[in-house]
């Protein structure tokens, strides 16, 4: 896949005098044709043909066997491939590392109480002064289940009652502010993502294909299928989108660094 993307850009409007003359201007930009490969994802299996043709469950169970199998792995490559060898590029390897200390906007020792929440939100404040003219809007929360539910979903007051406001249900779906929360096992333990999902894409080079074929080895005189599923896909984030994305590695040490000291 080949696409155009934005290397260097420097912007350098000014202000001018009515009428006037010999302004220097310098805002420029650097293009750069880029070409990424997408990745192939397979996996197989062998089924007994004398069973498959006995009982229907048998071709069915392993069609789907193989299919849920192949997008636990991209799920995972999604958000974990390193983008080296055979692995997608993913969310881990496109997103800045958060730093409570960002000059846009410093986040260290300044919020009463801090929490996951906060922390989240507080990276999606990030996101959005780092793009110019609100061209960075996050809108996705991606962290750990666990983390998740008990940290923010399951925390309560002295009196048993939920401690964040800001968590709401809309259609099923949970969101914090305007992230919508996506929790996965994928993730690692306290770590989370926070970006604008428009910024990044899923390039589907193919539909996933599931065949069966009894020309693999020895199957045809034995008497087995062997099926195959194969997907072919990568994950694009323009070097110039990079900012729409960011990740925290260490939660609990974030949240310390963002808290309000006792007075």
């Amino acid at each position: 896949y080949s696409y155009v993307d934005q290397t260097v850009a420097t912007r350098e409007a000014i202000t001018a005098a009515l009428c006037g003359t010999g302004e220097t201007f310098t805002t420029t930009e650097e293009l750069e044709a880029k070409l990424i490969n997408y990745v192939k994802v397979k996996d197989s299996t062998r089924i007994c043909l004398d069973y498959a043709s006995d009982y229907s469950f048998v071709e069915d169970s392993a069609r789907f066997l193989l299919q849920t199998s192949v997008v636990d792995k991209i799920e995972d490559q999604l958000i974990n491939g390193t983008g080296s060898s055979n692995e997608m590029f993913s969310l881990s390897t496109q997103s800045t590392e958060f730093d409570d200390t960002l000059a846009a906007l410093p986040l260290t020792d300044s919020i009463d109480s801090a929490n996951m929440a906060d922390l989240a939100l507080g990276m999606a404040a990030q996101i959005e002064v780092k793009g110019l003219l609100n061209s960075y809007l996050p809108n996705v929360m991606l962290v750990n289940k666990g983390d998740f539910f008990k940290q923010i979903e399951s925390a309560k007051d002295a009196n048993g009652n939920y401690l964040d406001p800001r968590v709401t249900k809309v259609g099923g779906s949970t969101y914090i502010g305007n992230l919508l929360v996506v929790a996965s096992p994928k993730v690692a333990v306290d770590s989370m993502f926070v970006f604008d999902s428009t910024k990044g894409s899923i390039l589907d080079r193919m539909q996933t294909t599931l065949a069966m074929s009894t020309e693999n080895g020895t199957n045809f005189v034995d008497g087995f299928g062997t099926l195959l599923t194969v997907s072919k896909l990568q994950f694009l984030v323009r070097g110039a989108d990079s900012g729409a994305f960011m990740k925290c590695t260490g939660v609990a040490a974030a949240i310390a660094n963002i808290l309000k000291p006792a007075v």
